[in-house]
């Protein structure tokens, strides 16, 4: 399976138990063992660094509002993919799948109840960077998937 340069692989998400410091000033790379590298294609060396999003919150990693946007499931996907979804309440909710030009490929519409939601997509896409977007009456969120083809 080919991964499209510069897409993420993988990604780790991490909430804090307790407020009082930061996660960028935890974490960091140790390469006295191994140095810190990832490989394209054709075998050219690319610097693996590590990203520390602004979003700050002890157990409500939601937000102020208590709306998450998940990765979808598995990424990268060949076919079929799940998106996940939290709402604080019921309410009419809008989830669209767009290719890099911005054409809409699949869209899924409808009254959701509080909680976790998921919705399955099946999309018969060759491969590339696909955007998922969630609109409900509190926001609008989005992320990026990669289709791996079929």
């Amino acid at each position: 399976m080919a991964i499209p340069e510069a897409a993420p692989v993988f990604k780790l998400t991490f909430t804090a138990q307790q407020s009082g410091g930061k996660l960028s000033e935890v974490f960091e790379l140790d390469e006295s063992e191994l140095a810190a590298l990832a490989f394209t294609g054709a075998l050219n060396e690319s610097k693996v660094e590590l990203q520390f999003s602004d979003l700050t919150a002890t157990h409500n990693p939601a937000g102020a509002n208590g709306v998450q946007l998940f990765q979808n499931r598995p990424n990268p996907f060949s076919g079929t993919t799940a998106i996940g979804f939290v709402l604080p309440e019921a309410c009419e909710v809008q989830l669209r799948v767009f290719d890099v030009s911005g054409s809409m490929l699949a869209e899924h519409k409808g009254q959701y109840p509080a909680g976790k939601n998921e919705e399955r997509f099946e999309l018969n896409v060759t491969t590339g960077l696909l955007y998922y977007e969630l609109t409900t009456p509190f926001g609008v969120w989005a992320k990026k998937m990669v289709a791996a083809g079929k």
